[in-house]
């Protein structure tokens, strides 16, 4: 059985709602996946506790703001949707899931895959002295839409870099740090956290960072820092669905923070893991 599989979403007038497809070149995972899917947008998520998901809706939404990115505005049939995720998950009920929408546009109407393969995340010792990160000089072409053509270039940088390197940071052309290749970047100086707020994705942990770092009297400046100032961070993390809030121990050869993670981390993880319990919604 291939570690990661795809299904085609069919007519909602059919009993199942997904039809699988094989491929004759077997695929280990979602990029490897996405590689021989026709081009269009995306987004990725996770399970907890097998079928549960958070924020669901908030993925159907991102995918029609892509669409509407690049002049081919979709609206999307969330129920089918729905129906079909709740298949592909009762496929796999035994292990918790990375899945990816996928949408072709160019098709009438846009053809939507379902890919899944198993969820990795990071170990405990990762949460508890951060990871390794370098920086890359490049940026995404749309930075607000996810366009799976992106992931075809982010898979050719990740094959490069060593297996120890957990997120490859993108820097653009004035030496800012904007983003990771499949994740939100912050720092934290003298206490108050600074992310990119235009050049960059808005992911959806992303978003829930930064209401709940306002909530609770964190100050957040949508900005980006300079290479020239990561000797000066106090504290990085990263933020996307697998990872959740990740600490950085080390950006290149420079170390965050004695590497330990800081404060300000370790209180957005705690928020973070508490807000989600909250808003667990079974598929």
């Amino acid at each position: 059985m291939p570690r990661a599989r795809v299904w085609q979403v069919c007519d909602p007038s059919r009993a199942s709602k997904i039809e699988e497809i094989i491929y004759k070149k077997r695929s280990s995972t979602l990029d490897e996946i996405s590689s021989q899917l026709p081009n269009g947008i995306y987004t990725t998520f996770r399970t907890f506790d097998h079928y549960k998901f958070f924020l669901l809706e908030s993925h159907f939404h991102r995918l029609e703001e892509s669409a509407n990115l690049i002049n081919k505005p979709i609206k999307l049939n969330y129920l089918l949707i729905r129906d079909a995720l709740r298949e592909v998950v009762k496929i796999s009920l035994e292990q918790e899931l990375r899945i990816r929408l996928t949408i072709n546009l160019d098709t009438l109407p846009a053809a939507i895959y379902i890919s899944k393969e198993p969820l990795i995340t990071p170990t405990l010792e990762d949460y508890d002295k951060g990871v390794f990160t370098v920086l890359q000089k490049t940026i995404r072409d749309n930075p607000k839409a996810k366009l799976t053509s992106f992931l075809k270039r982010a898979e050719l940088i990740r094959s490069k870099v060593p297996k120890n390197i957990n997120e490859v940071l993108l820097v653009n052309s004035e030496g800012q740090i904007l983003e990771g290749l499949s994740s939100n970047f912050f720092a934290v100086i003298k206490d108050e956290v600074w992310t990119e707020g235009e050049q960059v994705l808005s992911g959806i942990v992303r978003s829930v960072i930064l209401d709940l770092a306002e909530k609770n009297g964190i100050r957040v400046y949508l900005s980006a820092i300079h290479i020239s100032d990561i000797d000066c961070l106090e504290e990085a993390f990263l933020t996307s669905t697998s990872r959740m809030v990740l600490p950085i121990q080390k950006i290149d050869s420079s170390i965050i923070n004695k590497s330990k993670p800081g404060q300000i981390t370790k209180k957005l993880i705690g928020l973070y893991q508490q807000h989600i319990q909250k808003l667990l919604e079974e598929i």
